[in-house]
């Protein structure tokens, strides 16, 4: 797997680089920070669904790999509450 961080895609590299992943139909998980906010919960993993844009803003849909909904937050949130990102190119 590839693996990154948030901070090192700066400004909207970071959504392109999600939707070009999801798109292309790799895995790719996110690992939050430990105290990150609602609707993240802390050490935790998540696989992203989708990125996509709304106008010139950002949207990232997530579920939580131990179940439960699908739940989109914006990609400032994203980044705020992630410290890791992998992409599995299987």
């Amino acid at each position: 797997p590839y693996t990154t961080t948030p901070d090192s895609l700066p400004g909207n590299q970071l959504g392109q680089f999600l939707f070009d992943n999801t798109l292309a139909g790799h895995a790719v998980s996110a690992g939050t920070i430990v105290a990150p906010a609602y609707p993240f919960v802390g050490n935790h993993a998540y696989e992203i669904h989708n990125a996509y844009l709304v106008g010139t803003e950002w949207f990232v849909s997530l579920y939580n790999v131990w179940g439960g909904p699908t739940f989109t937050v914006s990609l400032d949130q994203f980044r705020d509450n992630v410290t890791q990102i992998s992409v599995s190119m299987a």
